[in-house]
């Protein structure tokens, strides 16, 4: 049971010994509830899809999305966090500390920043597929124009020569310390996106041992 009085809460347990807590105090304990709910009740249930979507399983990334609009509903509620009521907060028969919480949370923002790098690659990936969707929009309007099929048949014919099935590329392809490190332990990653808890590892180790310095981190 509780007692408030003034700026002072005082707290009885079952035994009859009595704690002070301050109302910054108060206030703390009452916001890592927050947390908790926050977590247990909107992040632990987006989170799913992010995974899928890092994975590049967009199908069922699709399929097991939540409802979004009714999620920010819920996130927007004061009384989802108990402000209209901020006693309930108190009652440890429903609140109590969560040694998991902030791993819960870092667990969440990997999956987040790892949402975000597939969403880089899909960028990349569209823009291609614009690339190349216009590339294809002209050899469609040649196939359907006699003139120009004749002249591009013509062109091709005159400078063929020019290709040669022997041709190299010339400039050597070099990947990062700390991404072929990855692939030697992990394997390739699911659809070109590394896992970032396992890749922030692999980077603290090769700046701990001197093997790479902190400047020549980058993307």
């Amino acid at each position: 049971m509780s007692r408030i009085d003034g700026n002072i809460t005082f707290l009885k347990n079952l035994h009859g010994e009595t704690g002070v807590i301050g109302n910054n105090d108060l206030k703390i304990k009452r916001d890592y509830f927050r947390l908790q709910i926050l977590f247990n009740q909107i992040l632990n249930i987006i989170k799913p899809p992010l995974v899928l979507y890092s994975d590049g399983d967009f199908d069922e990334y699709i399929a097991t999305m939540p409802n979004l609009l009714l999620m920010s509903t819920i996130v927007n509620n004061d009384n989802t966090y108990y402000y209209n009521d901020e006693t309930q907060l108190d009652d440890s028969t429903i609140f109590s500390y969560d040694e998991n919480l902030i791993g819960n949370y870092r667990g969440f923002t990997n999956e987040l920043m790892n949402t975000l790098k597939q969403n880089i690659a899909t960028y990349y990936k569209c823009k291609n597929i614009e690339a190349e969707n216009v590339e294809l929009k002209t050899y469609k309007e040649i196939l359907n124009d006699p003139q120009q099929l004749s002249d591009y048949l013509r062109n091709l014919k005159n400078t063929r020569y020019l290709f040669s099935a022997s041709a190299t590329l010339s400039t050597p392809v070099q990947i990062k310390p700390w991404y072929l490190l990855y692939l030697e332990r992990h394997g390739p990653p699911g659809d070109g996106v590394f896992d970032t808890a396992l890749l922030a590892a692999i980077i603290d180790e090769l700046v701990a041992t001197g093997q790479v310095s902190p400047d020549e981190i980058v993307f």
